[in-house]
């Protein structure tokens, strides 16, 4: 289930220009980390301003999330994620084995048991099977592509295939007959980063070894355009909400958050016109906002102007 907490923004800004809600099932739960130093602003005001949002905005959010879960969960073997969404992008890999519980001391998956598997990292893939090293799956993967393969049945059965920690769906990865090897792909939902697995299979009516061969991997991304107000132009998949400073400074400060994680994700801004620089940091207080700076390219000074965002992660 999706979570989003009450957020309370410390920032440089006063006063909620544009909020856009789009929010999509998967994303992690928000909240206050420790940070990098905000840069000095450029007139050395360290002065701050804390704003909430509403119970009412929060309980909005809250259920448009719980209905885009619900819808997916209806439809997809996958749980929680992005997948089918335009916020993502497939990185393929050369095809490269994960786990094999033939070659673990663990044996066959029992009926209605739970293997945990490791996908991320480089340590710890000869214990369930997989390639020494890993198989470069970065930790900042929302979900894998992967071939599943069943083999040595003891009976007819199914098994399926959800994030490490998350509900278990009520769809099906894979169905076997007795002591047959039968194969297919599919797309896994991966747990959120900071755990040493990232994934979870079960088979049921019978035991079963299990293969895993990944063959790429997912990361969100999105991008759009800001206008000079703070309003949302094109694009925004993951933005959740938009701020422009209205206090300190008056010009050329936006704050952007994102409804996941930031922190193994780059972000670039373009400005619109040519006379205008940009550049951005994370924010110290937030893991899934980071600030946008404008300045005039002659002067140096704070301006506002229209920027393109991107956000790879």
């Amino acid at each position: 289930m999706i979570t989003l907490s009450r957020r309370t923004a410390a920032a440089v800004v006063t006063g909620l220009t544009t909020v856009t809600a789009a929010v999509t099932a998967g994303a992690l739960a928000m909240g206050p980390v420790a940070g990098a130093e905000r840069p000095d602003l450029a007139d050395g005001s360290t002065t701050t301003t804390v704003r909430e949002y509403s119970d009412d905005a929060i309980a909005d959010l809250q259920a448009d999330a719980d209905a885009a879960a619900a819808e997916q969960s209806t439809t997809s073997g996958a749980g929680a994620g992005y997948l089918g969404n335009e916020a993502t992008t497939f990185v393929p890999v050369a095809p490269c084995r994960i786990a094999d519980t033939r070659k673990s001391s663990a044996g066959r998956i029992a009926v209605s048991s739970t293997r945990d598997f490791r996908v991320s990292g480089d340590i710890g893939f000869e214990a369930q099977g997989g390639t020494s090293g890993g198989c470069g799956i970065p930790e900042n993967a929302v979900a894998i592509g992967a071939a599943l393969k069943a083999v040595a049945p003891a009976g007819s059965g199914y098994l399926k295939l959800w994030g490490y920690g998350e509900a278990i769906p009520t769809s099906t990865a894979l169905t076997y007959p007795k002591g047959l090897e039968v194969g297919d792909a599919t797309v896994a939902a991966l747990s959120a980063p900071g755990t040493d697995f990232r994934l979870s299979a079960r088979p049921f009516l019978s035991p079963t070894h299990l293969v895993i061969d990944v063959t790429g991997y997912y990361v969100l991304n999105d991008h759009g355009l800001i206008t000079p107000e703070g309003g949302l132009a094109a694009g925004g998949a993951t933005l959740w909400g938009i701020w422009r400073g209205e206090g300190t400074p008056t010009t050329g400060f936006y704050a952007l958050a994102v409804d996941h994680d930031l922190e193994f994700c780059s972000y670039v801004v373009t400005p619109w016109d040519s006379d205008v620089v940009a550049s951005a940091t994370m924010s110290d207080t937030y893991i899934n906002e980071f600030f946008v700076y404008l300045q005039d390219r002659e002067t140096g000074a704070p301006k506002d102007g229209a920027f393109y965002y991107s956000v790879t992660c």
